[in-house]
């Protein structure tokens, strides 16, 4: 776990100064009828997620995390974009979250077979104890609390049981999906580095 010094927070102590640090958090973008979703990326507006670095610069936090979250895309023959995770560790005494984000209630649905991705969720401190943040709300957070965003992920296009299963060997590979994930949701079955042609198609076809 990447850790702070302490004079990073006796400099924002002694200053006193306050700050508004604007988190955009973009997530994976939803299958089409010939190809996969995108990850990481906003189609609606031209906007990117912050780079690390400019936000540990500017302000007294610390980014623990920024992943893709496995096996959050909706299954499809297209799957889905996956969905992404940062962490951010609060370094200053106290501080205000207003939470704006979308998709904690309702999946992001598929079409034409294709399967929801996952739900997002936003906690405070996450693990043990963790505290939800439901999507549109404002909750107080103190020094060395963590704040995780986990935006959803996209739906998929199509039976995914239809997929190549090339394709999820590759997203298996990429870690996009578990192991588990491509033999229950695609019917897949994955030794090593490699597709059990003959396992995948008779569990496909038991599945059907």
């Amino acid at each position: 776990m990447r850790t702070t010094s302490p004079p990073r927070r006796l400099w924002w102590r002694s200053h006193r100064r306050r700050f508004v640090a604007y988190e955009l958090v973009l997530s994976g973008t939803g299958a089409r009828a010939t190809r996969d979703g995108c990850e990481a990326m906003s189609y609606a507006f031209n906007a990117s997620n912050i780079p690390v670095e400019a936000q540990e610069a500017n302000q007294p936090i610390v980014v623990e995390r920024f992943e893709f979250i496995r096996d959050s895309a909706g299954p499809g023959t297209f799957r889905g974009g996956c969905g992404i995770r940062r962490d951010l560790r609060f370094l200053a005494d106290e501080g205000k979250l207003t939470n704006l984000s979308e998709r904690q209630r309702f999946a992001p649905y598929g079409l034409f077979g294709g399967q929801p991705g996952a739900l997002a969720t936003t906690v405070i401190n996450p693990g043990p104890g963790e505290q939800r943040v439901h999507g549109k709300q404002s909750r107080e957070f103190a020094y060395g609390d963590v704040i995780s965003f986990q935006q959803s992920g996209a739906g998929g296009y199509g039976d995914p049981f239809e997929r190549d299963p090339g394709a999820v060997l590759e997203d298996v590979l990429d870690d996009y999906v578990s192991i588990e994930a491509a033999r229950e949701r695609y019917g897949v079955v994955i030794v090593g580095e490699r597709v059990d042609v003959e396992a995948t198609a008779a569990l496909r076809g038991r599945r059907r």
